[in-house]
C-alpha cells in the first residue's frame, strides 16, 4: 500500500472520549531515519513516514514494531539543510494496516543535573555539620 494512502487512512476521524494532548500538532509529512536498538543490542535504523509533529513529540508511520518506552534517535533534514537529530522514547506504536504501525516518537525529558553544593553547605561539610561527612 503506498505511504500517502497510508497517512490518509490515519487522517480519517475516529471517536476519541478527550484530546489528552498537551499541545498543538502540526501536518509534517516528511520521509525520516530512525536510529534504534534491536534486541540483541545492535544499533539499526528503518526507514519511517512522519505525519505530524509538536514541540514534544512525532508522529510516525512505521513497517515495524516498536516497545513503549524504547529509546530511539529521529533523524531527519532540518531547514538548513543539516541532519537532525531527536532523542525521544516510543510513547505509542499500535498496528493499523497489516504490516503497518502507527507510532508515536515523544521527547526525551533529560533530569537535570543537582546543582552543585553552595559555598556556605560546603563550609558546613568541612566544619563537621553537614549531611555526609
Amino acid at each position: 500500500m503506498e505511504v500517502r494512502a497510508l497517512l490518509s487512512a490515519l487522517c480519517q476521524p475516529m471517536p476519541v472520549p478527550r484530546d489528552r494532548r498537551g499541545g498543538g500538532r502540526r501536518k509534517f509529512e516528511v520521509v525520516a531515519i530512525l536510529h534504534f536498538n534491536d534486541g540483541n543490542g545492535q544499533r539499526q535504523t528503518t526507514e519511517v513516514y512522519t505525519r505530524d509533529a509538536s514541540s514534544r513529540g512525532v508522529g510516525l508511520v512505521t513497517s515495524k514494531h516498536f516497545n513503549v518506552g524504547q529509546a530511539v534517535i529521529l533523524e531527519l533534514s532540518g531547514q538548513d539543510g543539516l541532519p537532525l537529530h531527536l532523542k525521544g522514547r516510543i510513547h505509542r506504536c499500535r498496528q493499523f494496516r497489516e504490516g503497518w504501525f502507527e507510532t508515536l516518537v515523544l521527547e526525551e525529558v533529560a533530569t537535570p543535573p543537582a546543582p552543585p553544593p553552595s559555598p556556605w553547605a560546603r563550609l558546613g561539610k568541612l566544619v563537621g555539620m553537614g549531611k555526609s561527612q
